[in-house]
């Protein structure tokens, strides 16, 4: 996996809750230890020195917080997001955050971590997509030694896509472009039509052979059809 790809991950976090900030508190705590320590450990134990840099951490969101963030949470729960791997102290597979004692980190994210452009980046986009208030931001930039960005900077760090990510977008809207004025806006099996001056349509394009077996995008393997249709074709298990 690429270093871009470990990056569009960090902006898919899944926080607790919406918005609870464990996970990139501990990436960061993270990032920290790898720069002061040459490397990303593994195994990586759950330590008094790790502990100690997430709550230092934790001190800039401490004022929104009625309790102490536990950081077994986003150490157990960041195995979900293919980072690393949780086990027990007697090294069997970890089923819950209060058993895990160490993380046997991916080796493709631990490489990317060696790389110091790579934190520099992996900092930039945590901070700014996870953490909205400008005033927790701004510690966080300087508690990390990072000049604080402007706020252009800002939006793009937060809204970080990889080249793969922006390809796609482009590739769907060409399918869509192609296919749904082909139809005139027309679904094929209901013969609804129904456009806004706003640009909203009824219909979408859709796949007649799934694009994940065939990665067809030719707009003759396309349909156009409605909300309801489109979701009926889609569950059918026989494709033409």
């Amino acid at each position: 996996m690429a270093h871009t790809d470990w990056l569009a991950k960090l902006t898919k976090l899944q926080p607790y809750n919406g918005d609870a900030p464990h996970k990139p508190l501990l990436l960061l705590a993270i990032l920290d230890l790898v720069e002061r320590s040459g490397g990303l450990p593994s195994p990586l134990w759950l330590t008094t020195d790790l502990d100690y840099a997430f709550k230092i951490f934790e001190k800039v969101v401490a004022y929104r917080r009625r309790q102490r963030l536990d950081i077994r949470m986003p150490f157990h729960h960041l195995k979900t997001q293919g980072f690393w791997n949780a086990f027990t102290e007697h090294g069997t597979p970890s089923s819950h955050k209060s058993v895990t004692q160490y993380v046997i980190p991916n080796s493709e994210f631990a490489a990317a971590c060696a790389d110091s452009s790579f934190r520099e980046l992996a900092r930039r986009v945590l901070i700014a997509k996870h953490f909205k208030e400008p005033a927790e931001r701004n510690a966080l930039y300087n508690l990390v030694g990072m000049e604080v960005p402007t706020d252009d900077q800002i939006a793009k760090d937060a809204s970080y896509e990889t080249p793969r990510d922006a390809e796609i977008v482009g590739r769907d809207g060409r399918f869509r472009l192609d296919v749904v004025p082909a139809y005139d806006y027309t679904c094929a099996l209901t013969g609804y039509r129904i456009t806004t001056i706003a640009g909203v349509s009824i219909v979408d394009a859709a796949h007649i052979h799934e694009f994940s077996d065939s990665r067809n995008n030719d707009p003759r393997n396309g349909l156009a059809l409605c909300k309801n249709a489109h979701w009926l074709f889609d569950a059918t298990t026989v494709r033409l």
